[in-house]
């Protein structure tokens, strides 16, 4: 085993493969949140067989990683990083029952370890590498990339001189240089820079440990409020969590961090906070990501900082003896999956009053049990967002209807075939997330929660929202693909009327079944600034003789779909023309 003690971003990693060229097997894991043998061992028993493991035992999955190792010819290189001093504890013995397999692994494999201590260092490697700072010309050049957009110019000698004085106090640290050069390119004005090198904040920089310390609560301090308190919510997830934008802001909204202004919704408003957060170095993509799936993840020594920040109000419950550590006044609170919890200890939540989120991430449903959540519906009132992430919980009970204040929930995990009837009571419900339950159809009274923004459904299932009567009710609603209009109550053209929150792609069909331009206007289609791609369908099966040509320009024609659209498709459609259709679509129509 190498550790490497200080600094090392995986992308070092990465260089030191693409420059030796080692065949190999390549694995990384972040884990900063503890050191688990069995999950790690799972995790590594699934990546070599190349299947699921479906058992928890270690002795089992021991074996089966065993026997990977000893039929793989490529030699494995693993990387943990940001090993903690869990790993250390007298008596325990994980570091070596997560070896013992690996020990069978081709000749010149390795495991590669990250630290920022020194003990664990010298207590589990057979090499150790200490990592010193970027030499000062590096480091400064580093700064200087993050600080200014344009080569300096001789009208900024003064700012880079004070910014020089700014990089030498960051001890050659790489986050340091980011964060802090981006925290300075905000203003690029002596004075600004000035406060920020006389800053008292340095002075936190005595011992060896906390060198970083000054550059990171700068970074914050200078934060705008709104996006302190965004940024430190993200503390109540566990190190390492990888965040997707949409669920984050969703998350934001839901719980009352991001408010609209009145003229620009407030979902729009929160991705400008994460967009920013992301400009200064608060976030950075994953190293999971893919150009189909963008994935973020806060680097460690952010997340403490925002963890020192929020102490008293977000809270990430690891083991049982963390409930005696809980905020009296705590308002966002995740629940990880080795944590030991009883059903009890769950239950016992329900004396937090204050709690506006809970997060449950991978607990069974022999903890989650209808016990549980039947006291938190009961006790939990002023929760605003409740996530079972990777949780298979057996049902939702009755009372679930008392969360009325309730604007997330993700029961995507769940394969519920129906939701209880006092569901429908969450009337101020704006996310809900339930793409695994097995719904034969969308459900009915979904048009009761008035207040829905998304609905993420069953992939067959997403066209079907647009065939349920009354849909028209949702005015928030902002993601519905397909509307087929019919001539039964509550599926008329009009339903559309007051969806203007629509964005993205929209498909309208049955427009056959609109019989005039006065019904086609009632869609208010000028008014979706939302759209870009929108699709206007007849029906294929009508004959062309039974087609009304004049009948259907003039419902095309009361349309009048918003010149923003960048796509307008038009399929079967047999009008007279497309005169007035709006002169500004023409180029943008297909058939």
């Amino acid at each position: 085993e190498m550790v490497v003690s200080g600094r090392l971003p995986w992308l070092i990693v990465l260089s030191m493969i693409r420059k030796f060229r080692i065949i190999l097997i390549f694995l990384f894991g972040c884990v900063s949140d503890g050191f688990d043998d069995k999950k790690l061992i799972k995790r590594l028993a699934w990546a070599i067989a190349e299947s699921e493991m479906k058992s928890d035992d270690l002795i089992c999955l021991q074996r089966v990683l065993t026997n990977g190792m000893i039929h793989h010819s490529r030699r494995l290189l693993l990387v943990l990083d940001d090993l903690q001093e869990d790993v250390c504890q007298e008596y325990y013995l994980g570091w070596e029952s997560f070896l013992a397999p690996l020990k069978c692994a081709s000749p010149g494999s390795m495991v590669l370890v990250t630290t920022r201590s020194m003990k664990v260092a010298e207590h589990i490697s057979s090499v150790c590498l200490q990592l010193a700072g970027l030499p000062e010309e590096i480091n400064w050049h580093l700064f200087s990339m993050h600080a200014f957009d344009l080569p300096i110019s001789d009208s900024d000698q003064e700012v880079e001189c004070i910014g020089r004085k700014i990089a030498a106090r960051l001890n050659g640290s790489p986050l340091g240089a980011k964060i802090v050069g981006c925290l300075l390119k905000l203003k690029l004005d002596a004075v600004y820079w000035k406060s920020i090198l006389e800053s008292e904040l340095w002075e936190l920089a005595h011992h060896k440990e906390t060198r970083i310390w000054p550059a990171l609560h700068l970074s914050y301090q200078y934060l705008p409020f709104h996006l302190k308190r965004c940024f430190s919510f993200c503390s109540m997830y566990p190190k390492s969590h990888e965040f997707d934008a949409e669920t984050l802001v969703d998350s934001w909204v839901a719980v009352g961090l991001v408010v609209s202004n009145g003229i620009v919704p407030a979902v729009d408003i929160g991705h400008e906070y994460f967009d920013q957060l992301v400009r200064r170095s608060f976030f950075q993509i994953s190293p999971t990501s893919s150009s189909s799936r963008h994935a973020y993840v806060m680097q460690g020594l952010l997340y403490e900082t925002a963890q020192k920040i929020s102490t008293n109000e977000c809270f990430v419950i690891k083991d049982s003896s963390d409930l005696l550590r809980i905020p009296p006044k705590v308002r966002h609170v995740s629940i990880l999956h080795f944590s030991g919890l009883s059903s009890s200890d769950l239950e016992s939540l329900h004396k937090y009053k204050t709690l506006r989120s809970v997060v449950c991430i991978s607990i069974d449903s022999d903890v989650i049990t209808t016990s549980v959540l039947e006291t938190w519906s009961c006790h939990l009132t002023n929760i605003r967002m409740l996530r079972f992430i990777s949780c298979r919980l057996k049902e939702l009970l009755g009372n679930v209807g008392n969360l009325i204040l309730l604007r997330y929930l993700d029961i995507s995990s769940c394969d519920f075939e129906a939701l209880p009837d006092s569901f429908w009571r969450l009337r101020n419900l704006e996310i809900l997330d339930a793409q695994n339950c097995r719904f034969d159809d969308v459900p009915k009274d979904i048009v009761k929660l008035v207040k829905l923004r998304k609905v993420r459904l069953r992939s067959d299932l997403n066209n079907q929202l647009g065939h349920v009567p009354g849909v028209g009710n949702l005015i928030y609603l902002q993601d519905m693909p397909y509307y087929a209009v019919d001539d039964t109550p509550g599926r008329g053209i009009h339903e559309l009327k007051n969806l203007n929150n629509l964005r993205g792609a929209l498909e309208i069909s049955g427009l056959h079944n609109v019989t005039s331009k006065e019904q086609a206007v009632e869609a208010d289609l000028d008014k979706k600034t939302h759209l870009n791609t929108l699709t206007l369908s007849w029906h294929d099966s009508i004959r062309p003789d039974k087609h009304n040509g004049e009948q259907e320009m003039e419902v095309l024609e009361g349309l009048r779909p918003n010149p923003s659209i960048k796509n307008l498709e038009i399929r079967f459609y047999m009008g007279s023309g497309f005169i007035h259709a709006g002169s500004s679509l023409t180029d943008k129509i297909s058939q």
